[in-house]
């Protein structure tokens, strides 16, 4: 970093100084002693390698080069050696003040700007190598700034550059390779032209000082990405680029340099003593129908064992008079988890800055930031002149409704000042603070629960992926040359703001999509035209390819962008998308990328006078989420009007436990069929273990949960599942039509079951694209894996089991008598195992499904039989269709001969197979078994355990009855 030139008198006073130490130490010596015994410092200088930088070893730690102290001149190439007391070594930091007439070994040419680089002391005894460079500097101005310790310091650099070595002093050249002197020669580039550009237009030297450290150490990121996406051919050449990367992302041009020196010189000021704050972070303005404003509110003296204290964030949205809630709706890696981020209740956890220390915040558990603040007292200035000063800020912010949606500057920050009395002013302790934040240190990941690719599934329809193998179907022109790119074969990946756009039918962004091969790892980028009136992609034209990598991360599987991810989208967004399995989907995950953004805030006093000069009421204050208690959540719906309809609920109240730490559930369900409800009959006996459970019809304390992780649950005595995940996403402000629609779009099943039709169809009830779900209103991912299935008997009537009158009766179904017990079922079944005629009367049916026809001749109803032979205990399991012209059994065909036995299960007598036919467990999940009851024989089964859990959909209360109210159904 720079140093300003000493004044000659404090140079002289130095000098005196360490002349009066030197003979003072002297006196205390006899002649005849032998000299103390000294050590080499020896090194490099380099940007690349200086000649002619005046090397020291500052003795008084002043961080100047003064008389008396030991010394030297770099060589051409770069290197010195001076001799210091062996009692000093590794004491004190060794600087290299460079003049401007310093030649830079790998140019040749003078560097044209002086600047004094430095280490930090090495603490380590006798003779060393000491490098020295603008990556050592960087490390020391870190320590002092911040308060950080030298390694963490030095960490810091490491990560934001990607160096593959810690560049802690004394750190050799060899060990840490190119990289490293590529880095410092970014880091001089970036040093000599912002000197060079602040002095040119009268910038003191004091803030050239502080603009040139701000610069080198808030834009590492930038030029870490720029230096790895450049292809220049020399590292003089990509250094240089890197360096007006950076220039650009601070915003510095001859026009703005002096207003960025200016700003980022402002001294700390007095922050408001600790106590309840609101720090107003956004703030857009249109009219009192139409604005947004985020806060942060807490208790700063409300503090944890580590001087900690937490803040919750409020974000208000007017637009046409109407509020609109915030739904944050992201899933965060905190570096051990993926955790909710709440909406607003407690989102960031604060540490206020100390002397030589910056603020430490972490946001939502996974986003950790590091914050500069210059506070200044606005009481007595007009409004008007600070919602100028805010609009006019010279450095940007993340691209919000208050800024400029390209560059990030906050050119639409509040109302324009026009509409504020002129000479308003703000009352006593009103604050403004100007703050530089390193966000997102390390990058940071985070998924976004609402939005979800929808790719194209093996039978053509496009639904929501459930694994990263589907998103292959959407590979673009990357597989297919001949292909033409649209948004029906690539998945999106993000928008870019256009600073203008010529044609009126296209929005003023840039959307870029991907074809992706997952077999491969392979990605191909598009940039699209986004056309407005229906919002397609098109113009797709390729602007580079990539490679993918699959990952595991907290138990989630990860589709990243390893090489080939748009430079212009991280220059411009600071992030990366990746893709993730979630929750029975693949949702769109997004990496943050560590960046510096600049915000400005006013405190409480000064929002409440500005905010009631433009009638806009307080925020109701956040409150804590409430403590679990009753609870209603829609499982399943169906709906085609409202004479048509049928909807399956769980109830209970998780505060209410019994010994074992268990709480009851109940399940109710509705079905109203031509305007007349259907009473639900279950019909259906369990096996529990010890007894035979008639599992109740009208679903009272049909279940038990367990109030703890794993969360176990007890369905009817006998299924028993663990939860493997639950997400909540916020619906409040959403309008019914788009949430239904994403509903519809999950291509997870539930329990076998298509979301497919799940509720009304939303074009069918125009409604619901201007029904908004109300405040409190919620939507579950629920997955649970079952461990245990119960036998289970079907007993409603038509499950009882027929046996023919004779094998070639003609006679109705329905007048066939009940078999008595399981021997009569076998006995009157041969089928063809002994020779009989194949047909309906002599197999006893197992299952049906539809399929398209092989034959013109057959309906779309397959059939699944069984016959046996009491000989042996055998079975066989055939298939069969059915003719179009008298419904009769046809085409039979053998699936599986295998053996059957009887057991006695609690009074039950149950046939069993030993196996059954291929893939009829895995499509139809289930086996089936025959159970003699009392004096009858009826149809049983035992549902497969699943090897892979079962996702499924939940509306809370709010958010189904505000639905089943849209409908006119409650």
């Amino acid at each position: 970093m720079p140093s300003p030139s000493r004044p000659l008198s404090r140079a002289l006073s130095q000098l005196a100084t360490a002349s009066l130490l030197a003979l003072l130490a002297a006196c205390d010596r006899s002649p005849d002693d032998p000299p103390p015994p000294t050590v080499a410092i020896t090194g490099l200088v380099a940007d690349g390698p200086l000649q002619g930088a005046v090397v020291c070893y500052d003795l008084n730690d002043n961080a100047a080069c003064d008389s008396g102290e030991p010394s030297a001149t770099t060589d051409a190439d770069g290197k010195y050696s001076f001799k210091v007391l062996e009692t000093d070594a590794g004491k004190h930091a060794v600087l290299a003040a460079v003049p401007a007439t310093a030649i830079d070994k790998d140019s040749g040419a003078a560097v044209g700007a002086a600047f004094m680089l430095r280490t930090l002391a090495t603490n380590l005894p006798g003779a060393q190598d000491v490098f020295v460079s603008p990556v050592t500097t960087l490390v020391a101005d870190i320590v002092k700034d911040s308060g950080k310790t030298a390694t963490e310091a030095a960490t810091q650099v490491q990560q934001a550059l990607g160096l593959s070595a810690l560049p802690l002093a004394p750190f050799l050249v060899p060990s840490g390779g190119a990289e490293v002197l590529l880095a410092g020669r970014a880091l001089g580039a970036l040093t000599i032209q912002t000197t060079q550009l602040a002095t040119a237009n009268n910038v003191p030297a004091a803030q050239v000082a502080a603009l040139v450290r701000e610069a080198t150490t808030t834009q590492l990121p930038v030029i870490a990405a720029s230096l790895a996406a450049s292809s220049e051919g020399t590292a003089a050449a990509r250094a240089q680029l890197a360096a007006a990367a950076a220039l650009a992302e601070m915003n510095l041009t001859a026009a703005t340099v002096a207003a960025v020196a200016s700003q980022v010189s402002l001294p700390a000021g007095t922050a408001d003593a600790p106590g309840p704050f609101v720090s107003l972070r956004r703030f857009a303005y249109a009219d009192a129908n139409n604005y947004s404003y985020t806060v942060f509110v807490g208790d700063s003296s409300v503090q944890d064992t580590g001087g900690r204290y937490k803040a919750s964030e409020v974000r208000v949205s007017m637009s046409g008079g109407t509020a609109f809630p915030y739904n944050r709706n992201q899933v965060y890696w905190t570096g051990s988890e993926w955790k909710v981020c709440a909406t607003q209740w407690e989102v960031s956890l604060n540490k206020a800055a100390a002397a030589g220390s910056t603020q430490s915040s972490t946001y939502c558990d996974g986003m950790s930031n590091e914050t500069r603040s210059a506070v200044e007292d606005i009481s007595g200035k007009t409004l008007r002149e600070v919602v100028t000063r805010f609009r006019s800020h010279p450095l940007a912010d993340s691209v919000s409704a208050s800024t400029d949606p390209v560059n990030g500057l906050p050119v639409n920050w509040g109302p324009n000042p026009d509409l504020l009395a002129a000479t308003a002013t703000f009352p006593a302790g009103a604050k403004m603070s100007s703050r530089s934040q390193r966000a997102s240190i390390g990058g940071v990941d985070r998924i976004e629960l609402t939005t979800k690719s929808t790719v194209r599934w093996a039978d053509g329809v496009f639904r929501q992926a459930t694994s990263l193998e589907q998103y292959g179907s959407m590979a673009g022109n990357l597989l297919d040359a001949a292909a033409v790119t649209s948004g029906g074969n690539t998945v999106f990946v993000t928008d870019l703001a256009l600073a203008s756009q010529s044609d009126t039918t296209l929005e003023s962004a840039k959307r870029y999509r991907a074809g992706i091969d997952v077999a491969g790892l392979k990605i191909r980028f598009y940039a699209c035209d986004l056309r407005k009136s229906d919002q397609a992609s098109i113009n797709c034209s390729a602007t580079g390819d990539g490679t993918l990598a699959i990952q595991n991360q907290g138990g989630l599987r990860l589709l990243r962008i390893v090489s080939g991810y748009p430079a212009e989208l991280t220059a411009q967004l600071n992030q990366q998308r990746y893709w993730v399995e979630y929750s029975g989907a693949v949702f769109r995950g997004m990496r943050d990328l560590e960046r510096t953004r600049y915000d400005q805030r006013l405190n409480a006093v000064a929002w409440t006078a500005l905010r009631t000069a433009l009638n806009i009421p307080e925020h109701t204050a956040p409150v804590a989420p409430p403590a679990n208690g009753a609870f209603a959540m829609l499982r399943n719906f169906s709906f085609t009007d409202a004479n048509n309809y049928s909807w399956r609920l769980y109830e209970g109240d998780v505060s209410v436990l019994d010994v074992g730490g268990l709480f009851t559930f109940n399940e109710l369900r509705k079905t109203v069929s031509a305007g007349v409800v259907v009473p639900y009959a279950r019909n259906r006996s369990y096996w529990t273990g010890t007894e035979w459970y008639d599992c109740p019809s009208d679903g009272v304390a049909v279940g038990k949960n367990d109030s703890r992780a794993p969360y176990r649950s007890l369905y009817c005595k006998a299924y028993t599942d663990e939860r493997v995940g639950s997400t909540t996403l916020t619906l409040a402000g959403r309008l019914m039509s788009d949430v239904v629609n994403d509903i519809r779009a999950y291509g997870s099943l539930d329990g076998g079951g298509s979301y497919g039709g799940w509720g009304p169809t939303p074009s069918a009830h125009p409604q619901l694209a201007n029904t908004r779900f109300p405040d409190g209103a919620t939507l579950d991912y629920r997955g649970f894996q079952t461990t245990a299935t119960p036998w289970a008997i079907a007993t409603a009537a038509t499950d009882q089991v027929r046996v023919a009158p004779s094998p070639t009766t003609s006679a109705a179904f329905n007048t066939w008598p009940f078999a008595t017990t399981l021997e009569e079922v076998i006995a009157l079944y041969p089928g063809s195992l002994i020779g009989n005629t194949l047909n309906g009367n002599t197999a006893l049916f197992v299952h049906a499904y539809t399929t398209t026809p092989s034959n013109p001749l057959y309906t779309n109803r397959v059939e699944i039989r069984v016959v046996f032979d009491a000989n042996g205990n055998k079975a066989r399991f055939t298939q069969n269709n059915r003719l179009v012209s008298n419904g009769n059994g046809t085409n039979h065909v053998t699936l599986l001969d295998t053996t059957y036995s009887i057991e006695d299960v609690g009074g039950v007598r149950l046939l069993k197979f030993a196996a059954m036919p291929a893939g009829f467990e895995d499509n139809y999940r289930y086996t089936r078994q025959f159970a003699q009851r009392a004096s009858g024989v009826w149809y049983a089964f035992k549902d497969v355990v699943p090897t892979v859990p079962n996702w499924n959909i939940r509306l809370n209360k709010t958010a189904g009855d505000a639905l089943r109210q849209a409908l006119g159904i409650l």
